[in-house]
């Protein structure tokens, strides 16, 4: 059997903020990935992980990836509040010369082609969900209403 790639050591603060996650958790998704960290820590296979938390063997390599790259980051909010009423505010706007009206992946793509060095890239299911949260619609009847 062969090694894994990216093996999890935790400090004393993770796995208690691991743990913490595990009971207090209000987001089903991050409690299970708190769950596979703290048990691949322990050396149990991808397999049994799998089994144990309903997660495949591919989303627990990406989990253990991530995780190696960002520590307990992978667990926060991708985005401010600040980014978010910016977005609001250009799937507000007029759209683009040669639309007929904004979409998920063109506002993500006019996001993150518009970066500043402050600013973290956004994914197409980042823009639904703030877009959702704000009730916001990008139908037709919707961009003829604000345009």
């Amino acid at each position: 059997m062969s090694e894994k790639k990216y093996v999890i050591t935790l400090t004393n603060k993770e796995r208690k903020d691991l743990n913490n996650i595990l009971k207090n958790g209000k987001s089903l998704h991050k409690q299970k990935w708190a769950q596979s960290l703290l048990l691949s820590e322990n050396k149990n296979t991808d397999v049994k992980i799998s089994k144990i938390t309903n997660l495949t063997p591919c989303s627990l390599y990406r989990l253990r990836k991530s995780f190696s790259e960002k520590r307990m980051d992978i667990f926060s909010e991708h985005h401010s509040i600040k980014d978010e009423t910016q977005l609001i505010a250009l799937a507000k706007s007029r759209r683009p010369e040669g639309y007929i009206r904004w979409t998920t992946r063109l506002l993500t793509e006019t996001w993150n082609a518009s970066l500043n060095n402050n600013q973290k890239s956004i994914s197409r299911e980042t823009v639904q969900k703030i877009l959702r949260k704000h009730n916001i619609k990008l139908g037709r009847k919707y961009n003829k209403k604000h345009i």
